[in-house]
């Protein structure tokens, strides 16, 4: 995903060993999701991003998964 423009509070959580993180994204950055990591962003501001997958989307394989949402930010 490529942040456009704005800010956005991501979190992630590693679906095999539990471990998470939480960061703020911003214009210009660029974030690479791993298979198996739970992940979730809540704009700050007014953003714009951009998703791309070099495969084709298959909604079979959306999983939900609930992370600490409402929680602090990171």
């Amino acid at each position: 995903m490529y942040i456009i423009s704005g800010r956005l509070r991501a979190e992630y959580m590693d679906l095999d060993t539990g471990e998470s993180m939480k960061a703020i994204l911003q214009s210009g950055d660029l974030v690479t999701i791993k298979p198996r990591c739970a992940h979730a962003y809540y704009p700050l501001e007014y953003s714009q991003a951009v998703e791309m997958s070099a495969t084709i989307y298959d909604p079979a394989d959306t999983v939900t998964h609930k992370l600490d949402a409402g929680r602090s930010s990171a």
